[in-house]
């Protein structure tokens, strides 16, 4: 008996030893090696605004920028560029307590922004953070943290394959040229209705030297595009231009775009910070005063479309 238990434990082992060398360990396996787990980039930075305290993972760079609250007040808002992957952690969400909530039970006040929700027949943009909320990856949608409708956490994206500087330079510079508009087709840019854009009654010629053919917003640059400039830089972007007496030869966000450099990406997260405002505010953006920016037709750099397109007619 204790032979053929003998015989059946050196069987097995010949067999485990064969299976070994025909398949080779897990440690060896091509496809193991060929698929590596994922590991972090740039570093965990942990952000705190009052009493809301999120975990961050993949920061490449951090910065803090002053934009307007609401076009007024001035307020300190931080920008985390993030590699792919990067994911978010509430360590305290700062949450309005049951005597503060119509249905008396606590609940998020502070959010994500998610803009991929927010052409759902029920938009639900708003992905508020609670306590309980397990950690989730930072998708390209998530463009920043409000509270109070106040952006005060904005996300920028590393791009996965970066270029040289000087590639990139070049190509953000050709980007900016007016000429790289020259093939796009006209036929599919927004076009201005009159009437659609209430207009001041009495006109805005009180702001001027001149009688303004354009709307508002030609001549204006809404506080939170201010923050799209260089810290402390926009009265010299602009000194040459301050002339109040004649019709300027160029929509005043067209120059801060093309003498900054300011990519369309980013442009377009300070447009829907801009929406944000103005319905936190309750502004009508129906109305000059606080018209939206088009992103596309600034993006044209062709003064005839975009002189056209803001007409005060």
């Amino acid at each position: 008996m204790k032979t053929a238990k003998r015989t059946l434990g050196v069987l097995l082992a010949c067999a485990l030893i064969g299976l070994t060398a025909c398949f080779g360990s897990g440690e060896d396996d091509p496809t193991t090696a060929s698929e590596p787990p994922a590991q972090n980039q740039g570093e965990t930075k942990r952000f705190q605004h009052g009493e809301l305290i999120l975990e961050i993972s993949n920061v490449a760079h951090e910065e803090t920028k002053t934009a307007l609250d609401h076009g007024t007040d001035s307020y300190d808002y931080t920008i985390y560029t993030i590699y792919p992957g990067a994911r978010l952690t509430v360590i305290n969400a700062d949450m309005l307590d049951g005597s503060r909530t119509e249905n008396g039970l606590p609940r998020g006040r502070c959010y994500i922004y998610d803009a991929s929700k927010a052409d759902n027949e029920q938009p639900e943009e708003y992905v508020f953070l609670t306590d309980d909320m397990p950690p989730f990856t930072i998708t390209p949608d998530m463009t920043h943290v409000g509270i109070n409708m106040v952006g005060v956490l904005r996300f920028e994206m590393v791009a996965e394959t970066a270029a040289p500087e000087s590639t990139l330079t070049q190509t953000t510079t050709e980007s900016l040229n007016p000429s790289a508009a020259e093939g796009a087709s006209q036929s599919q840019l927004p076009t201005y209705t009159p009437g659609s854009i209430q207009l001041t009654p009495n006109g805005i010629s009180g702001d001027f030297e001149f009688a303004p053919t354009k709307r508002r917003l030609y001549y204006n640059i809404p506080g939170p595009f201010s923050s799209l400039a260089p810290e402390g830089t926009m009265d010299e972007l602009f000194e040459k231009d301050k002339d109040i007496y004649s019709e300027p030869q160029e929509m005043a966000l067209v120059t801060l775009v093309k003498r900054c450099n300011i990519s369309r990406q980013n442009f377009e997260k300070t447009v829907d910070e801009y929406i944000e405002m103005c319905a936190s505010a309750r502004y009508d953006t129906a109305h000059e005063d606080f018209e939206i920016p088009n992103t596309d037709i600034i993006y044209t750099f062709d003064n005839e479309i975009i002189n056209e397109y803001y007409r005060r007619g």
